[in-house]
């Protein structure tokens, strides 16, 4: 007899690329996190948080291009993914890039709103791929 989760499945297999695809995302939201803490000092008037802002910049970027590589390439019979999903990863990795070329031409409002729909994309992504049911096969 298989003991019942409180989904009524059976015990959740998740692969250990669901895994891998769940911490990249994890990452990524955090160095997003930090970016944003380091902005807002800067914005608050402490001029050191910009150097660790703009080096923390290519992290974000990186991660990013991590995680739309690792959702990009999951085949979709078993990935659970909507397309959005697919589209916001690569639209993170292209929005990150100009956060980056919008920081150095100092275009703070494209900046900034660039950053905002980023964070939204990115959050979006980790809330479907931590959701209880969404795992791939091993």
């Amino acid at each position: 007899m298989s003991k019942q989760t409180p989904l009524g499945n059976s015990a959740a297999v998740i692969s250990k690329y669901a895994l891998l695809i769940r911490w990249v995302v994890t990452l990524h939201l955090m160095a997003l996190a930090a970016q944003l803490a380091t902005a807002i000092f800067f914005v608050g008037g402490r001029a050191q948080a910009l150097a660790p802002h703009m080096m923390n910049a290519w992290t974000v970027a990186t991660l990013g291009i991590a995680q739309a590589a690792l959702i990009v390439t999951v085949r979709v019979s078993e990935a659970k993914l909507r397309i959005a999903h697919r589209v916001m990863a690569a639209a993170i990795v292209a929005g990150e890039v100009m956060q980056i070329r919008f920081g150095t031409t100092l275009s703070l409002a494209a900046h900034v709103t660039t950053a905002m729909l980023l964070w939204g994309f990115a959050v979006a992504i980790a809330i479907k791929v931590w959701a209880p049911p969404w795992k791939l096969k091993d």
